[in-house]
């Protein structure tokens, strides 16, 4: 269907008007009227209705619709208008007026609509004459048109010689005076608007003075409003050429007035979404020129609407004859039909769906940027190769899986690792849920909660069941490949290697320990019973020569770095045996009332006795006692560490400083000293197990004398307690370990 010019009042609103109907409205080879639903207001009269009826938009716009068109519904005693307000929509036979005494018979389709804007209920109704009346002609048109003008139309008599009175016919509408009563010029002034009076009796006398006729649209001002005359007049002389009088018609052309108004507004809503909407609209007439461009349209041509206006489409345009823009254009001009197509526009670089809507006189065009979504189109092509590459590529497995547990897809890495075929995989056979063994469910419930909530999951170990029975360790990672759905795609590494070195570690780790614990402990009893003995000696010989006093001063020396060292191997053992206790997580700890400040005042105590060469400086409460539910003697463990730790990495002269702070619902630990600090690099590293930090340190011993593993100990022993550990540390200022446990 054609789209259809919908005539209005004024020829220069063509443009606009142009573009609302063609873009937003077509219509039909029908009569299509839209008037009021409750006063019955004509707001739309087109091109068929012209036809069908005898009446110009003009003529018709602001008419009521009963009063216009007398309408009769045929087929018995129907009210149409009832069924209409209570179903919202109504058809039949109409009988209507053609012009003032004629007749037509419609095929009537009638539905009620309500306007947002307005908050009006309208009626949208669609006529089809079934009568067979053909057009009558022109002259009996205009002929009618100007009789059924009758009923708004006054006659006026004014005496110029006089210049007295201005009498009214009965028939005047507004009513200026009672029919026949001569009005005095100085009232008929008051009666007019004061803006339009001077105008008014300037063009009167204008006419009377060149004998030509008179013509002006005033406003009058009665009781009930404002009212609007489209007056016109013509000048009566005597046979001296001495004006009489003038005789004249006033037309009450109010409603036509309100509807000019109403079209003025209409076309000023359009023209302002026009402007501001983001994409280029543009008006083309039947010769290609441009009759309106938005503001879009001038940012994107890179030109000003005066160099565009009136200008050939083709003549600022970068396309080839041949391109899909121009071959599009034309099909759209000639055929008549709406034509939608994607065009690149290297001018401006932008990718376009162009939407070409025909009007009766011309062109309409909408340019919608879709270049964004190209570049999300080639990004996620480029995503998608790239997957594809990665699924294709086997360097780990990948898995497509729905949330309640069949698996979907995968690739060779994967199905090698649990032992299924691609045939039973495309059999809908596997299933991460029958494949999971029952201890890692739970785990796998979290992941999908994660998944479902964020998008994504954290890196996750957990075990498959393969296809011949066995589990095989893996590490997963997954994410929600669409928001909306329950597909997800997992990395599948597996782990079964690394388990097994760990498990060999772990295992080699404790032959070591107790290995080695063995002959230590026979060593130091020796040394221990060296010593005894030594002193026994003595304490028998006080009066040894000096030179044999200084050799067995040498001696006991000796006899004291060797039992020093045999503490330190000790150290190493126990720190690899709770390591290795951890790991197989069979540490255990035995929790029992105990006083904090004991704990601390009793290690602080035996690390005097063994390092009495160090300066330890207490910063405790002055209450007696802190009572925590824990194992004394691992807090005790872990207080050490901290404590040989700030004696290996401070200078000998600077003091170890010990605290507490009892906070709300934990009780706080450190242990500071005055060494070179931690990089904040290896501040989190500290803690791992098998680390060891390379910085020198300042008291003189060696770094070598430590596997990694103390403070790794320390911290899963804390948080066995339910507490945490931390380091604050900054180079050049030394550092504070700490650590926090519940309070009881």
């Amino acid at each position: 269907m054609e789209a259809s010019h919908i005539s209005l009042h004024h020829q220069d609103e063509q443009v606009s008007l142009d573009l609302l109907t063609s873009l937003f409205f077509q219509t039909t080879h029908d009569a299509v009227i839209v008037r009021d639903f409750h006063n019955q207001r004509i707001y739309l009269w087109n091109d068929e209705a012209e036809k069908l009826y005898g009446r110009s938009s003009q003529e018709a716009l602001g008419q009521n619709y009963v009063h216009l068109l007398q309408p009769q519904v045929l087929m018995g005693q129907v009210n149409n208008e009832e069924i209409l307000n209570e179903q919202g929509q109504w058809q039949g036979e109409l009988r209507q007026r053609y012009g003032n005494d004629q007749q037509v018979i419609v095929h009537s389709r009638q539905t009620l609509i309500f306007d947002p804007s307005s908050k009006r209920s309208l009626v949208l109704e669609v006529n089809q004459d079934i009568t067979g009346t053909k057009r009558i002609e022109q002259e009996n048109k205009e002929y009618i048109q100007l009789t059924s003008a009758a009923n708004d139309l006054g006659i006026w008599f004014w005496n110029v010689a006089g210049r007295s009175d201005v009498v009214t016919s009965y028939r005047s509408k507004p009513a200026i005076a009672p029919p026949g009563m001569p009005v005095n010029v100085a009232d008929y002034r008051h009666m007019i608007h004061p803006d339009d009076w001077h105008a008014s009796v300037d063009a009167a006398n204008q006419a009377v003075r060149t004998h030509t006729n008179y013509t002006k649209e005033i406003r009058i001002l009665e009781p009930d409003g404002q009212h609007w005359l489209l007056i016109r007049g013509h000048p009566i002389y005597d046979e001296q050429g001495q004006p009489l009088r003038m005789l004249g018609v006033a037309l009450d052309i109010t409603e036509r007035k309100l509807a000019e108004e109403l079209l003025q507004t209409s076309n000023e809503r359009v023209s302002t979404l026009l402007e501001s909407i983001p994409d280029a609209v543009i008006q083309l007439d039947k010769e290609w020129r441009f009759t309106y461009v938005n503001i879009r349209t001038v940012q994107m041509m890179g030109k000003t609407r005066d160099e565009l206006q009136g200008k050939s489409l083709w003549e600022v345009s970068p396309y080839t004859p041949d391109s899909v823009f121009e071959t599009s254009l034309r099909q759209a001009m000639q055929n008549k039909q709406t034509v939608h197509f994607e065009t690149y526009d290297p001018r401006v670089q932008r990718w376009f769906v162009i939407h070409a809507y025909p009007s009766p006189n011309g062109l309409a065009l909408h340019f919608n940027d879709i270049s964004e979504w190209k570049q999300l189109e080639e990004t996620l092509q480029a995503n998608q190769t790239q997957l594809q590459r990665l699924v294709e590529s086997n360097v780990t497995g990948l898995i497509v899986t729905t949330m309640a547990g069949q698996i979907l897809e995968a690739n060779d890495i994967f199905l090698s690792l649990v032992g299924y075929t691609r045939e039973e995989l495309l059999a809908g056979q596997l299933s991460w849920r029958a494949m999971t063994p029952p201890e890692y469910l739970s785990l796998h419930e979290q992941v999908t909660h994660e998944l479902l909530e964020q998008g994504a999951c954290k890196p996750f170990e957990k075990a498959y069941i393969t296809k011949d029975g066995k589990q095989v360790p893996v590490l997963m990672v997954g994410i929600r490949l669409e928001e909306t759905s329950d597909r997800c795609l997992f990395f599948v590494l597996d782990m079964a290697e690394q388990k097994g070195l760990e498990k060999q570690r772990e295992l080699l780790v404790g032959i070591i320990g107790h290995e080695l614990r063995t002959p230590l402990t026979a060593i130091k009893g020796n040394l221990q019973l060296a010593q005894r003995r030594f002193h026994r000696y003595i304490q028998g010989h006080h009066d040894q020569p000096a030179k044999d006093s200084s050799s067995l001063a040498k001696i006991e020396t000796s006899l004291e770095q060797a039992h020093r060292q045999i503490r330190v191997q000790e150290r190493l053992i126990n720190d690899l045996l709770e390591s290795t206790r951890i790991a197989d997580g069979t540490l255990t700890i035995t929790l029992q009332p105990c006083n904090l400040l004991t704990i601390i005042h009793d290690t602080v105590e035996d690390m005097r006795f063994t390092r009495p060469e160090r300066k330890l400086v207490l910063d405790l409460p002055v209450q007696q006692t802190v009572q925590i539910s824990a194992d004394a003697d691992r807090i005790g463990q872990v207080l050490a560490n901290y404590i040989l730790n700030a004696f290996k990495y401070s200078p000998e002269e600077t003091p170890v400083n010990i605290g507490m702070a009892i906070e709300e619902q934990k009780i706080r630990v450190w242990v500071q000293d005055h060494g070179r600090g931690i990089p904040p690099e290896a501040q989190q590293r500290v803690w791992d197990r098998f680390y060891r930090h390379s910085t020198p340190t300042d008291s003189g011993e060696k770094t070598n004398k430590s596997f990694g593993l103390g403070l790794h100990v320390c911290r899963a022993l804390i948080q066995e307690h339910g507490g945490e550990v931390g380091v604050e540390s900054y180079p050049g200022q030394g550092s504070t370990f700490w650590f926090s446990l519940p309070r009881s």
